[in-house]
């Protein structure tokens, strides 16, 4: 499944490598190319990259990731598991 701008998504952090919400706020099917070759925007490297609203509960709430792969490693998205049946 691609991801959609809106989805809620885990984001493993780069440093110490904790799982936090997201919210993917550019996916491959929104990426605005006007914006990309301003400079406004960076590019995303391939249909699963997305860039990401990331969410904390520390004194630093929230902070941007740009070009997040999909994986299980530190500086990457990934579905919430599911649960219930």
């Amino acid at each position: 499944m691609l991801p959609t701008v809106g989805r809620v998504v885990h984001y493993r952090a780069k440093t110490r490598g904790y799982v936090l919400p997201a919210i993917v706020t550019v996916s491959a099917d929104s990426l605005d190319p006007t914006g990309v070759e301003l400079g406004h925007i960076p590019p995303l490297s391939s249909d699963t990259h997305v860039h990401l609203h990331v969410m904390t509960a520390g004194a630093q709430v929230q902070y941007q990731e740009f070009d997040v792969p999909q994986g299980d490693g530190p500086g990457t998205w990934n579905w919430p598991p599911r649960v219930g049946g």
